[in-house]
């Protein structure tokens, strides 16, 4: 029923759905841990503070659509090389 409720109240409102890798991909380049995503978005956001893994998730899914839709300028950072041997999510 709540699912009704939102699209009748969101109709005319466009869903986009990224999946974790173009996320990923739109903040770091290639592949990366949802842990290095959320170092670099504290980074470059030393103010923001996440209370749990949702949170972090949320505002990368967030940033994704600011970088595609080209409303903020990112500046991707490359991973270092023990980031790359870590295991993937």
């Amino acid at each position: 029923m709540v699912h009704g409720v939102v699209n009748y109240l969101f109709h005319d409102i466009e869903i986009k759905y990224y999946p974790p890798k173009t996320v990923k991909e739109a903040i770091i380049r290639g592949d990366a841990t949802k842990k290095f995503v959320r170092q670099v978005i504290e980074n470059h956001y030393p103010d923001v503070k996440f209370k749990n893994e949702d949170e972090s998730d949320a505002f990368a899914v967030g940033l994704c659509w600011l970088i595609k839709n080209k409303k903020i300028k990112w500046k991707k950072k490359l991973k270092s090389k023990k980031e790359t041997n870590t295991e993937r999510d």
